[in-house]
């Protein structure tokens, strides 16, 4: 049995597969494509290196060093309930504190 706090977001993230990410999104609604996985390989190397999940602005400018051109209306189409929060609970990651 996987644990998940009361928002449905994984409360230990060492158990996180890829697996896992797909069972995740599917609750969600989305179907993972390759640029999906790009955004939750992003902000799960941005959790390791920085030890906190990114705004926006800050996760954009991320991106588009790592990914070159990449905007916010690219991300909400990939991530329709908002790019952080729900790309965090797919990714594996703490729900951010941030978003509402």
């Amino acid at each position: 049995m996987i644990p998940f706090n009361k928002d449905g977001y994984l409360e230990d993230r060492s158990l996180w597969t890829e697996a896992l990410a797909i069972e995740i999104a599917q609750q969600e609604g989305i179907t993972l494509t390759s640029q999906h996985w790009q955004i939750l390989q992003a902000l799960r190397q941005f959790y390791e290196q920085y030890a906190i999940m990114p705004t926006m602005r800050a996760f954009l400018k991320y991106l588009q060093l790592e990914l070159s051109d990449i905007d916010s209306a690219q991300l909400y189409a990939l991530f329709p309930k908002g790019p952080i929060l729900q790309g965090a609970k797919i990714a594996g990651l703490p729900k951010p504190k941030h978003c509402i």
